[in-house]
């Protein structure tokens, strides 16, 4: 009897399991590099060569898929999902899915881990046209929306001429993925820059940040939008 209360003292008493960190590190058959980091998101350009397979298995995190180059299947609780460049896909913390690529040559993506630090997503922030009115757009249209608890999946098309802007900055940690190449002016903070970016690039935009996206080409382009709620910043 007191042994057997002894080893449910022990189980009671054993810190839970915290969920691993995501992979950062590369393999023979998979390369990352880290991107982009906030206190709760966590960017990597990941490349599968052929024949590259991610076992089955949840995750303890959310994770968006931003496909660059096509060819690689997916699967998420048992279903087939559509892999299109420039297409997110979100796979939810604790889902069942499978990545792999039977493609002949190698496939890059952009893949936006939300981490555990992160908190629920605000309710009120939940809408689909923005950040409770701080994002203002003009020439910009939502195409796609998905949520999970923590985060926010939205993919918007600049027309030319487009622009998104938060004078004051948004109430979320946000990063906003290109998946193909396009001319750009960013603001972000103090930093202004100008010209074509790469397909890939990932811009990260911290809660109360003043940012401001505009579209100075000829042809639309469309961005994939990922939002969490705002780490806690340390005082000044």
């Amino acid at each position: 009897m007191i042994a057997a209360l002894g080893m449910l003292l022990t189980l009671l008493l054993r810190p839970a399991p915290q969920n691993p960190s995501p992979r950062t590190d590369s393999t023979e058959t998979i390369k990352r590099s880290v991107v982009g980091e906030t206190g709760t998101m966590q960017a990597v350009r990941v490349t599968y060569l052929r024949g590259a397979v991610e076992p089955p298995g949840p995750h303890g995190y959310d994770a968006v898929l931003v496909p660059i180059d096509p060819g690689l299947s997916v699967e998420l609780e048992g279903q087939r999902v559509e892999w299109t460049p420039g297409v997110p896909i979100l796979l939810p913390r604790g889902a069942p899915h499978r990545v792999r690529n039977a493609a002949s040559d190698a496939v890059t993506f952009i893949s936006v881990r939300v981490l555990n630090q992160a908190d629920p997503y605000p309710a009120d922030e939940a809408r689909e046209g923005g950040s409770a009115g701080r994002v203002t757009t003009s020439g910009v249209t939502l195409v796609r929306h998905a949520m999970e608890k923590y985060v926010r999946v939205a993919t918007f098309r600049f027309e030319r001429g487009g622009v998104m802007r938060a004078e004051t900055g948004d109430r979320t940690d946000a990063m906003i993925v290109l998946a193909a190449p396009a001319p750009l002016v960013r603001q972000i903070g103090g930093s202004i820059a100008e010209g074509r970016v790469e397909a890939g690039t990932v811009l990260v935009v911290q809660a109360g940040v003043p940012f401001s996206l505009r579209n100075p080409g000829e042809q639309p382009f469309e961005v994939v939008r990922i939002s969490v709620a705002a780490a806690a910043r340390p005082p000044r």
